[in-house]
């Protein structure tokens, strides 16, 4: 009789697709365990560091006077760039993202952006994400006039390019599935605080909706996420 600890989990190179090791699946299971506890130490510390970073200078930024907050939003062009997790709920996966947005405002209430993500890494229970780059363009709507206080809500399309891994039908090799662009679409909301003609301080959240089908896999992997991010943004004036 064949004891679980003593069963092989052969497990296949990511680059080359060759055999790594014999590897009991008991000890599989346990690195798991140790590498997602230490992904999501990871992620916290990094995420309150930014939080941390962005209070300083959103107070500093305060201090200046008021005359220097910024006076319209039309014609406005502002960035940001940061670090951004996410959420899939089935899978259960938390991924994270080096992400940047570009929006001009057409009008002070109408906004069009666009956001680009880069894949880091994820981790999960069952990891099955290899990639999930996206890219989103759309348009917003801006609930205020006034440019101090900026909430908003928007819808964007995308594509992802996203490639996944899975397990053969006996469960013994692990494959990799070609990279794949997958359309997707996402509704964002958030809201910007201007502290000055130059800054702004942000928040925002993003759901993202679609699925990655084929590719060799035999189901479909379900690419539905909740993303957060908030930081320092910059922002000028095109327009005088």
């Amino acid at each position: 009789m064949v004891t679980l600890s003593s069963q092989k989990s052969k497990v296949k190179s990511r680059k080359t697709g060759n055999v790594l090791c014999d590897m009991p699946l008991g000890s599989s299971i346990s690195h798991l365990r140790v590498g997602c506890l230490s992904f999501r130490s990871k992620s916290q510390k990094c995420l309150k560091g930014l939080f941390m970073l962005s209070l300083v200078l959103l107070f500093g930024l305060q201090v200046q006077a008021q005359e220097d907050i910024v006076k319209q939003k039309h014609g406005m062009l502002k960035f940001t760039g940061g670090i951004e997790p996410g959420y899939m709920f089935s899978p259960r996966l938390l991924n994270l993202y080096l992400s940047g947005h570009l929006e001009y405002y057409l009008q002070e209430r109408v906004s069009v952006r666009g956001d680009i993500y880069y894949f880091v890494d994820t981790q999960g229970g069952d990891a099955q994400l290899l990639a999930n780059h996206g890219l989103f363009f759309g348009a917003a709507y801006h609930f205020l006039d006034k440019p101090v206080v900026d909430p908003y809500l928007g819808f964007q399309p995308g594509v992802q390019l996203t490639r996944v891994q899975y397990w053969d039908d006996n469960s013994l090799a692990l494959y990799k599935s070609p990279y794949k662009l997958v359309p997707v679409a996402s509704v964002i909301g958030g809201a910007n605080f201007f502290v000055s003609r130059f800054f702004n301080f942000y928040v925002a959240t993003r759901g993202v909706f679609g699925s990655h089908r084929g590719g060799g896999a035999p189901t479909s992997l379900n690419l539905g996420e909740w993303r957060i991010s908030f930081g320092l943004g910059f922002n000028v004036g095109l327009l005088k």
